[in-house]
């Protein structure tokens, strides 16, 4: 019995060890987009990708029998952080789609010689 509950407190702390990198990651992330300081999405997103096949990693060689209450508020909280995480990127995803709209069409406004503008053809 000793050894089943050694391989559950392991499987535990390495739960817990990948839920917290996950969580630090996300936490920067969001802070970094709440502050609207400059940040490398690319690299968040990479980073993000790794810590979750850590944690399938772990959750394949999670043997937990019960439900360890501490894990589970983990779980929750990290899928919180994730949810409000979500929304802040979707938000500054909009907001680059809306700018790059109005770049477009400010330089399709440049670019016009006003000949076929809203008012027809231009009178000569």
């Amino acid at each position: 019995m000793r050894v089943a509950d050694d391989v559950m407190n392991n499987d535990t702390a390495l739960m817990t060890i990948v839920l917290r990198r996950l969580e630090d990651l996300i936490d920067q992330e969001t802070s970094a987009l709440r502050a609207m300081r400059p940040i490398d999405l690319r690299d968040f997103s990479h980073r993000k990708g790794m810590a979750l096949v850590d944690l399938s990693r772990a959750a394949r060689s999670f043997h937990g029998g019960g439900s360890d209450s501490q894990l589970v508020e983990h779980l929750a909280r990290v899928k919180q952080k994730l949810e409000a995480n979500h929304e802040l990127l979707g938000a500054h995803l909009g907001a680059a789609a809306e700018m790059t709209r109005m770049i477009i069409a400010a330089i399709k406004e440049q670019e016009s010689d006003g000949t076929y503008g809203r008012g027809g053809v231009r009178a000569g």
